[in-house]
């Protein structure tokens, strides 16, 4: 288990840089999945993505750097 809770196999819903939410399975040896989960846009449902769309997209497009 990870440390979000999530299992390897199991759903999760990400944003990409567009703000569309798209769901892929996790394992936690690909490092596409590592990196969502690294930078926090791993999400249990896809509704909690939803919720956290604002701040991934600044995240993900460089906004509020310093």
């Amino acid at each position: 288990m990870d440390k979000i809770g999530i299992v390897d196999g199991e759903l999760y819903f990400y944003i990409h840089r567009d703000g569309r939410i798209s769901k892929a399975r996790y394992f936690r040896d690909l490092t596409f999945d590592c990196l969502n989960r690294c930078a926090g846009n791993c999400f249990r449902t896809e509704e909690s993505a939803r919720m956290h769309r604002e701040e991934i997209l600044k995240m993900l497009k460089g906004e509020d750097d310093e």
